[in-house]
């Protein structure tokens, strides 16, 4: 991979990473389960705490997939730092350029990227 593409994929992921750590402190805090404790009392109405509930699985799986991929990216700028981005990380073979561009995270090539989500042979 020439040095221009590498510069240019890094100035994405700082970008990218920039982006998740700001979600990340603007995330409305979660209270402790405080809506479970009032439903258990029955201070506050069923219906407004199941939907307080939902709204809290919500952020936390929103905050989940964030963390997620902030890692990702900062894995992908460590294995820049480390001379092996661009490799994939189960057969040693070169990511594509096109792969790269479209998800510049990317530690796998296409083929093992895939055998991820095919069905194991014999399962349906």
């Amino acid at each position: 991979m020439d040095q221009a593409l590498q510069d240019d994929l890094r100035r994405q992921l700082e970008d990218e990473l920039a982006t998740e750590r700001a979600r990340l402190e603007d995330a409305e805090p979660i209270e402790q389960d405080k809506e479970l404790h009032n439903l258990a009392r029955g201070e506050s109405g069923q219906s407004q705490a199941a939907e307080n509930i939902r709204q809290r699985s919500e952020r936390l799986a929103t905050i989940d997939h964030t963390e997620s991929r902030a890692a990702k990216i900062e894995h992908a700028l460590e294995r820049m730092d480390q001379g092996s981005y661009g490799t994939c990380e189960v057969c040693g073979r070169g990511i594509g350029e096109e792969r790269l561009r479209a998800y510049p995270a990317a530690t796998r090539c296409i083929e093992d990227a895939e055998d991820d989500v095919r069905p194991a042979a014999g399962t349906d």
